[in-house]
């Protein structure tokens, strides 16, 4: 889908006028949105036709690397989120901010969370290393939503996380990232926080000659949470997800985010030698982070 393309038609009406021509007059300005609304609503459609796209391709990868168990039919359920980049140590926040985005209308800058959560000793440099804190700051912007903390018995339930993601609510997890962002384990050497967009649920083993189209893609909503119990309990599950250091939405096996949710143990030992002072629990990374999840629930 492309933008709508405003042209402006000049129309020179060639009146006589005597003694000598004065200088041309300036050229007119450039066409512009006259309505910002209008304007991000209309690039919010083209990205999220770019996400249908994405997620089309993402399933297609699975399939090819036979990394859904062998099945190539399935449910997709997939909301667009705008990226928010990440600049510092800030992953915490700016998966917050994108969060914020789906529940409310106006936008708010990383940097007006971040000052709100200095003045509340959360954080020094932007760092969360206590997902309770997230939590409590997240209540700050959105007191009329219910943001639960979940344990990781939690998270590696298929069904229940599911179930959740198809009700439209949303996930905030810390992990420890690899170099390419995909989960990993590192004892939390490597802790970062990513945003749960979506949810790729395999249906069944037998193959098929052109998966895409035996893939069925919602949104979340009633009728997703209805349409899900059908593919459920199942196997291979895969959650959608970003993360502010790339725009690009990945596809991670539920079970590899668990397991590296479950290994946030220490504050990386390079961090804590270096000059800046990081907030940081007084029992460290296995009380502020391992094993914990944020949910999101949604208002509807």
């Amino acid at each position: 889908m492309s933008l709508n393309t405003f042209v402006d038609t000049i129309n020179n009406n060639g009146t006589h006028q005597q003694g000598p021509a004065g200088p041309a007059p300036p050229p007119p300005p450039p066409p512009a949105f006259r309505d910002s609304e209008k304007r991000r609503s209309s690039l919010k459609n083209c990205d999220a036709d770019c996400h249908v796209s994405t997620v089309e391709k993402l399933i297609q990868r699975l399939v090819d690397w036979n990394s859904l168990g062998g099945s190539a039919s399935g449910l997709v359920i997939s909301r667009y989120v705008q990226h928010i980049p990440q600049v510092g140590p800030k992953c915490g926040i700016v998966a917050l901010n994108m969060a914020l985005s789906i529940f409310l209308e106006k936008e708010i800058c990383v940097e007006e969370i971040l000052q709100v959560a200095r003045e509340r000793r959360y954080t020094n440099h932007g760092e969360m290393f206590s997902a309770e804190n997230l939590r409590l700051l997240a209540l700050n912007f959105i007191p009329h939503i219910e943001v639960q903390m979940i344990n990781s018995e939690q998270l590696r339930d298929g069904s229940f996380i599911a179930t959740s993601i198809a009700a439209g609510d949303v996930l905030l997890v810390p992990y420890d990232s690899a170099r390419n962002f995909s989960p990993e384990c590192l004892r939390g050497h490597k802790a970062h926080w990513a945003i749960i967009t979506g949810i790729i649920i395999p249906l069944s083993e037998t193959l098929c000659a052109q998966p895409l189209q035996n893939f069925k893609s919602m949104e979340p909503g009633p009728a997703a949470l209805a349409e899900v119990a059908n593919y459920l309990p199942s196997n291979f599950i895969h959650v959608l997800a970003l993360q502010g250091k790339s725009r690009l939405l990945s596809a991670w096996p539920l079970m590899a985010l668990v397991a590296s949710n479950e290994n946030l143990f220490q504050f990386d030992p390079e961090r804590e030698a270096s000059d800046l002072e990081y907030i940081v629990p007084e029992r460290g990374l296995r009380q502020g982070l391992c094993g914990k999840a944020l949910l999101f629930k949604s208002p509807n």
